[in-house]
């Protein structure tokens, strides 16, 4: 097919799988001056084409209920935050009123768009928010068990995730490693190197932290949380990090 000069770009794009919209620049019915996807453009010379902007996306139900929006920045890099963020004349990157934000590329959920970051805020669905908020019936009258922490483990200093099973083993009964949602549960954003509560955590390395919890798509590697900064990412087992122990105390 002969493709003209100023379509080739889209053209190209296309054949890699994007997405495209056309509309007749020509036709005097409007319904074929707006904006439509085209499955199979063919092209033409009086028509305009461009790559269908898309806003970026993350699977919510994996999304933490605090998080309300998702935006990406000018480098294209995505974010989560905590209160309605704006961009104000001059800025790069999108700001909440709470400063309170986490980076969203660890989610493998997560599809970065086409679009604009000017135009890339996404607002948590409520009817997600309501199903997070929800209680399980099986489990609205069950007591909450209360997390007893231990001291930071292995002298403070990173091991391999054996020997951090092998500090955790050596507390006793009941002492395991958390999730990652545990972990996640005891950062305070509002604080950075730590970010935690120093009264009740006062060992804390600015470090990452072993979780149990192992990674979807390779069970050779799990995530590790930062106490420093509250980075999320992932480690393979060989790696170092450091450890903190947790068991299950009294109700509440």
């Amino acid at each position: 097919m002969n493709v003209p000069e100023k379509h080739k770009a889209v053209a190209h794009a296309w054949i890699d799988g994007a997405r495209v919209e056309g509309r007749n620049l020509k036709d005097p019915r409007p319904i074929l001056n707006e904006w439509r996807i085209i499955k199979s453009p063919t092209w033409k010379e009086d028509w305009e084409y461009r790559i269908k902007s898309t806003k970026p996306s993350i699977n919510w139900e994996h999304v933490s209920p605090e998080y309300v929006a998702l935006a990406m920045d000018e480098n294209g890099r995505c974010a989560l935050y905590k209160s309605m963020p704006t961009v104000r004349e001059g800025d790069s990157v999108w700001n909440a009123a709470d400063l309170l934000h986490r980076y969203a590329d660890t989610f493998a959920s997560l599809e970065k768009g086409t679009c604009d970051w000017k135009d890339s805020l996404v607002v948590r669905p409520s009817t997600v928010s309501e199903k997070a908020a929800a209680p399980s019936p099986t489990t609205a009258h069950a007591p909450t068990p209360k997390l007893e922490w231990s001291k930071t483990l292995a002298n403070g200093k990173r091991v391999s995730f054996a020997d951090a099973e092998k500090a955790v083993a050596e507390l006793g009964e009941g002492w395991r490693l958390p999730t990652r949602q545990e972990l996640e549960s005891i950062l305070d954003l509002s604080r950075h190197n730590p970010c935690i509560d120093t009264a009740e955590f006062y060992d804390t390395q600015c470090e990452l932290h072993w979780s149990s919890s192992p990674c979807a798509w390779n069970t050779s590697a799990h995530w590790v949380v930062g106490l420093g900064l509250g980075t999320v990412t992932n480690f393979g087992v060989s790696d170092n990090a450091c450890v903190r122990a947790v068991r299950e105390g009294a109700t509440q």
